[in-house]
């Protein structure tokens, strides 16, 4: 299929060809249109249609369709971090200007503004992969080795867990837990070093987000 002849200039008749002002009136026009809408639909596959590169428009999408609050991720932000403060903040300190105000329950260790509680922002990166992992959570058929496999390729890029660096993130049943548990228990066994945000590990571990 021949793709759309988008260019304004194609409207405009001979009788204009010297028309400085229109002509500059339809380059700008046209460099409004590249890049506010023919360049969004080129993109859209990409930005929106695929979770694995998505931005954080198409992640707000997925958001919606997914059912996912979309307060969780902090997408309204185009920051993927706290700015000049770091994910927690935890550089940031109180610094005591006069020794009467010196108090040890400020924050002179650093850490969140009052009220910024104990979240840190979520990588747009880890977004993408929470949310391919609510979208096998819904799809999925509750098969292990399914799940397992949907988790190394989400998670591992489809790379063996490297289980002496405690590098690993699986589905396991009650036949194979360390521990007792009643029959049919299944459970995820996550290692110490796998790389995850401490709010990415709190939405996985939440069973009533819809993760797992």
């Amino acid at each position: 299929m021949q793709p759309y002849n988008t260019t304004l200039s194609q409207v405009l008749k001979w009788q204009y060809n010297n028309a400085p002002h229109l002509q500059a009136l339809l380059q700008a026009k046209q460099a409004w249109l590249d890049k506010n809408v023919w360049n969004t639909w080129e993109k859209w596959e990409s930005d929106v249609f695929d979770l694995r590169t998505a931005s954080r428009f198409g992640c707000f999408i997925w958001v919606l369709i997914l059912g996912i609050p979309s307060d969780i991720f902090f997408l309204g932000d185009s920051l993927d971090y706290a700015f000049a403060f770091g994910q927690k903040r935890q550089n940031f300190k109180y610094i005591v200007v006069d020794s009467a105000d010196e108090d040890s329950t400020k924050n002179l260790i650093g850490g969140n503004f009052e009220g910024g509680g104990t979240l840190e922002v979520i990588p747009l990166t880890e977004i993408r992969k929470l949310l391919r992992t609510r979208y096998v959570a819904l799809t999925s058929n509750g098969n292990v080795s399914y799940i397992n496999r949907m988790l190394r390729t989400i998670w591992n890029d489809n790379q063996p867990w490297n289980v002496e660096q405690e590098n690993y993130f699986y589905l396991t049943t009650s036949e194979t837990l360390a521990t007792p548990a009643p029959a049919n228990t299944m459970a995820y066994v996550m290692g110490e070093n796998f790389a995850i945000s401490a709010n990415g590990f709190s939405l996985l571990a939440d069973r009533t987000r819809g993760f797992n």
